[in-house]
């Protein structure tokens, strides 16, 4: 079975954004639901311009999306990633923390 190049680049396009921190912690903020861009600094923490540039980063490819009258969001198509594959990679990443801190 061949994949399609459009789903390899979708995919590779979520795992860049699941392998930065701060990335993540954006998505994960906004799987909550929609937030202002004072919410996202606040409750993560971030600096103006690193959050625009992780903003920017992530709409730039298909994964954040402006809310009106104010905000952000996850489009429909990083919603579907993160609920079919987010809790298999949390669990996975869970284990492998557990099995290095025993070790």
């Amino acid at each position: 079975m061949e994949i399609e190049k459009k789903t390899i680049s979708a995919v590779a396009t979520m795992m860049r954004a699941l392998a930065n921190e701060t990335r993540l912690n954006i998505l994960l903020k906004l799987y909550e639901g929609p937030k202002t861009w004072t919410e996202l600094t606040r409750k993560l923490d971030l600096n103006p311009k690193s959050l625009r540039d992780h903003l920017s980063y992530l709409t730039e490819n298909g994964l954040v999306e402006k809310r009106k009258p104010v905000g952000f969001g996850l489009t429909d198509a990083a919603i579907e990633f993160m609920e079919s594959n987010l809790p298999e990679m949390i669990s996975t990443i869970k284990q492998a923390l557990e099995i290095s801190r025993s070790a």
